[in-house]
């Protein structure tokens, strides 16, 4: 198996794609099966696989379905399948990745600007829109990924909504709210929040329901915005309309990050001299454990690592078995490790927990 998967992954990632990347980690009967992947995606369930022999396993569709169904719940799973062909038995990680949630400020004003100061230092891609260059400008949002200065009647033009933006809608005046709240209402956004009072916010819905969209969706949007702390400043908005989108957030996401992105990004630009490497990753837990499913760690044949499933002495005696499976005493397996006891207090945990390891080779091509 070769590592452009993991290229392709945060290539998905980055095009704000909802994808999962499935491995298998275990093989009844053909063993050449193990560790090798495929990714799926949520929009048209579209493979991209990276190794004929999966395209060759007859019930492929058994796998296929399991990973549409984790990409679905968000959540990382194991699972024991028997195929029909010669009733070969596998098992299979399914790992669901959400991209990174951007945040579409629709209004530079000084709402917009106290939003940006205080997101900036939460997990979001940022994008500022006004249709005034005072207000659009880098100067005033400096760390954006974009800021962009059109109508607000034609800001679709320049951004695709995806289903993992967040978009507040603060302008400067009803007609501006409104037409931005038309265009992104039928949208995949998962947060759509304008700013306004009780009575403007009733004056747009009404009109909004004489044009013929529905109570339910009109429910969608979050308005007025915000949780209710008696905000008055811009600074106190901003924070009552980041919390109601922090709580949204948590409540709705699986998986918040990329998990076991130092490895990831590793293996995605990695051009280095060695032509097989060792990837390990946490595919199962229980109790305590230093890290979650999805954990990833990368070994060198040097010894080097890159990324983490823990530390201490759980991490070292993974290394030492990945630098086994890189020289071929050992196949790729899933290591059990017990951190109960000795070593849990080694670790310094109150109480200790089992992990799950996925040791794999990655023979690069």
């Amino acid at each position: 198996m070769g590592i452009n998967i993991f290229k392709e992954l945060l290539n998905k990632l980055e095009a704000k794609e909802k994808v999962a990347m499935v491995t298998i980690t275990e093989s009844s009967s053909i063993p050449e099966l193990i560790g090798e992947k495929f990714l799926i995606n949520e929009d048209d369930n579209s493979i991209i696989d990276f190794s004929s022999k999966l395209l060759a396993i007859d019930d492929l569709e058994k796998i296929v379905n399991k990973a549409l169904e984790g990409l679905s719940k968000g959540e990382i799973e194991k699972h024991e399948l028997e195929l029909k062909e010669n009733r070969e038995s596998i098992e299979i990680v399914v790992e669901p990745y959400l991209p990174q949630p951007r945040l579409i400020i629709l209004g530079g004003g000084h709402v917009g600007q106290a939003l940006y100061n205080f997101a900036k230092e939460l997990d979001f891609e940022l994008i500022i829109v006004d249709d005034r260059p005072y207000f659009a400008n880098w100067n005033l949002f400096s760390e954006a990924e974009r800021v962009i200065c059109i109508g607000f009647g034609e800001f679709l033009t320049k951004i695709e909504v995806k289903e993992a933006d967040y978009i507040i809608i603060a302008t400067r005046g009803h007609k501006h709210d409104y037409t931005c709240l038309k265009q992104v209402l039928d949208s995949k956004a998962r947060y759509i929040g304008m700013l306004g009072s009780k009575r403007k916010v009733t004056s747009i819905f009404d009109k909004l329901q004489e044009e013929g969209y529905s109570q339910k969706v009109l429910e969608r949007i979050k308005a007025p915005i915000g949780l209710d702390i008696g905000s008055e400043t811009p600074e106190e908005i901003a924070i009552s309309i980041l919390a109601e989108v922090i709580k949204v957030r948590r409540e709705e996401e699986g998986i918040n990050n990329i998990i076991g992105e130092e490895a990831i990004r590793f293996l995605s630009d990695y051009q280095g001299e060695y032509e097989c490497l060792a990837l390990a990753t946490i595919i199962k837990t229980s109790g305590s454990t230093p890290r979650n499913t999805g954990s990833k760690m990368t070994i060198l044949p040097d010894g080097r690592i890159f990324g983490t499933v823990g530390g201490g002495c759980g991490e070292a005696e993974v290394r030492q078995k990945a630098l086994e499976v890189i020289n071929g005493r050992l196949d790729s397996f899933v290591h059990n490790i017990d951190l109960s006891n000795e070593l849990a207090a080694e670790e310094g945990m109150i109480c200790g927990g089992k992990m799950e390891v996925f040791i794999e080779r990655l023979i690069l091509c």
